[in-house]
């Protein structure tokens, strides 16, 4: 840590001691009437209390979390931290399949068209898993616009591939990782 970064955490944490003396001493100096004020059941002083120890929480929190490092994963480029991006690769993937259903070759498309996106933003897209949704992707998009029966049972293979090489994926990024804790 340099000067600047010392300088810039001393001096805030300066600031929020001075801030909680300054609110007890307006709490000492109008106390008998604030002990008497109530909001429902509960006495103000409580309120003050805990806007006090609000005040604290979030000066220490906002310490850990500048202090907090960032989360590493096993591969160089994988960013696992953006939970809306993992969350919505797999709700992408699933509403392709649901698409196949309507045989719309444009839907499908689109669908994994924004599961590849959110792949490339995790840092996901150059992995096996990736590249095989980029590969699907691409062989859907020269697919006509209404597909036959014998072309919707061999996307939804294809989605259900991605699906499972992302889920084992995320497997090798959790391996204390358990599905069903529930069966042995």
């Amino acid at each position: 840590m340099n000067w600047k970064d010392w300088l810039k955490e001393v001096s805030t944490k300066v600031v929020a001691g001075v801030t909680v003396l300054i609110l007890g001493s307006i709490a000492v100096s109008v106390w008998p009437p604030f002990r008497q004020w109530a909001i429902g059941h509960q006495n103000v002083v409580y309120a003050f209390l805990a806007l006090i120890v609000g005040i604290v929480i979030g000066l220490f929190s906002n310490t850990l979390r500048k202090s907090k490092p960032a989360i590493r994963s096993k591969s160089d480029g994988a960013r696992l931290d953006r939970v809306a991006n993992l969350f919505w690769l797999a709700s992408d993937l699933q509403w392709a399949s649901q698409m196949v259903d309507r045989g719309r070759q444009d839907k499908i498309a689109h669908g994994l068209r924004q599961a590849y996106h959110h792949s490339s933003e995790l840092g996901l897209s150059a992995t096996p898993a990736g590249q095989q949704l980029l590969d699907h992707r691409t062989s859907v998009e020269k697919l006509p616009p209404q597909l036959s029966e014998k072309q919707k049972s061999w996307v939804v293979g294809l989605i259900d591939s991605d699906v499972t090489s992302f889920s084992n994926l995320m497997i090798h990024y959790q391996p204390d990782f358990r599905p069903d804790p529930y069966h042995s």
